[in-house]
């Protein structure tokens, strides 16, 4: 890899990064089937879940030099300070395992009720973890600059150093809990992800990319390290989440909100059904910042559907608003009978 660098800050003007970004998630779809051992009146029933599915997480933690960041978001040239130093540091972690699900499911109707879909829903899941892959490279940049403000080489370290560190052996764990009830055209749910959430990583393997000199454009110097012996386990934190929706006629009001790495996050809407096309309209809050949405949806049939779905964000580095739009393919089983 090659690279190249002004000695000249000011060429950098006009990207002004955060001083400090945390984010992350987890992707975690899982594809099973319920065995139900015992069913009752009014859609009742308990059972024992089977499945499986992939389970990808990334996390980083990006700071920045306050220093740096008042010359980049500058809109004009400034004078760089001389025989100055600016940092940047980005820790990121990125697994990737296979999730074997087991799980319980029940369902506990409500005698009074004439919704098939009303009642009370548990549901558990106990999630083995087989680990095919870590990567987790730290990255640290430091800048020096000469007694002109201009970049300048540091004898003394090199200015851009990788410390990457990965496995493709691990194994460990998670669960998973919730509710659901169901009554009335009211839904009230609560649970909670990554119970105990870890894998442990074995045969550890770390080395070390080192670029010498910004400016010149040489490539990266690797050297093999001497990896952390034994176990490196790994944790992401719980996800909690909750919900609330009423629907009456062809309206539905629902809210959510879920609480992780990210902290709180949000969404409140409404939904209007006229025919096969669902119009759609909300606002939800991340990252400290409240943005709308909005959307259509076409229901080809009763178990099929397209969603199209406008909604603000700012996720990109600068953390500047921007319009995104989601498409999704729907499918939807039938009520449990």
């Amino acid at each position: 890899m090659n690279s190249g660098f002004s000695r000249d800050l000011n060429a950098y003007r006009g990207f002004a990064p955060p001083q400090h970004l945390v984010a992350g998630g987890l992707l975690a779809p899982n594809w099973g089937y319920t065995i139900k051992f015992k069913k009752g009146p009014g859609g009742s029933f308990q059972g024992i879940y089977l499945g499986a599915g992939p389970y990808v997480s990334l996390q980083d933690d990006l700071r920045f030099d306050p220093k740096l960041i008042a010359i980049l978001g500058s809109p004009v040239n400034v004078a760089v300070p001389a025989n100055s130093s600016f940092y940047a540091a980005n820790g990121a972690v990125q697994q990737a395992a296979v999730a074997i699900t087991g799980g319980y499911r029940t369902k506990i109707a409500f005698g009074s009720s004439t919704s098939i879909r009303d009642g009370l829903y548990l549901a558990f899941n106990f999630n083995y973890l087989i680990g095919i892959r870590q990567d987790a490279p730290n990255l640290n940049l430091n800048i020096a600059t000469d007694s002109t403000g201009l970049v300048t080489a540091n004898p003394l370290s090199a200015p851009l150093t990788i410390n990457y560190l990965w496995s493709t052996s691990g194994r460990g764990f998670s669960t998973d809990v919730g509710m659901e009830i169901v009554r009335h055209g009211w839904e009230f749910g609560a649970g909670a992800n990554g119970i105990a959430n870890r894998i442990d990583w074995r045969n550890n393997h770390l080395s070390l990319f080192s670029l010498n000199n910004l400016s010149t454009g040489v490539a990266f110097a690797k050297t093999p390290l001497a990896a952390p012996a034994g176990i490196f386990r790994r944790e992401l934190p719980i996800q909690y989440l909750a919900n609330l929706g009423y629907s009456f006629g062809r309206w539905t009001v629902r809210t959510d909100a879920d609480y992780e790495l990210q902290k709180l996050s949000t969404h409140t809407g409404a939904e209007y059904r006229a025919g096969p096309v669902a119009l759609r309209g909300g606002v939800r809050y991340g990252l400290e910042e409240w943005n709308p949405t909005g959307g259509l949806g076409f229901n080809f049939s009763h178990r099929f559907g397209i969603d199209l779905g406008f909604f603000g964000n700012s996720t990109n580095l600068e953390r500047k608003r921007e319009v995104a739009m989601a498409v999704s393919f729907r499918v939807e089983h039938g009520a449990e009978k």
